[in-house]
């Protein structure tokens, strides 16, 4: 498994509860790294809340070879 990890300590937000809630929010970025993710198979987690920062995690499982 191969895993990147983007992390600030910036101003945070609530993370909704399903991707397609940050579009009405204007976070278009946000949503299409969801999708980016999904199109390559991998699994992306956003983590935040106001005040603490946000930390972005995308795994992706890969063959051993």
């Amino acid at each position: 498994m191969s895993t990147l990890i983007i992390a600030n300590d910036g101003r945070g937000f609530r993370t909704p509860e399903s991707p397609a809630e940050f579009a009405p929010g204007g976070h278009f970025g946000l949503l299409g790294l969801y999708e980016r993710a999904e199109l390559i198979g991998a699994h992306l987690e956003i983590h935040s809340a106001p005040g603490r920062g946000t930390r972005l995690i995308v795994s992706l499982t890969t063959e051993e070879g």
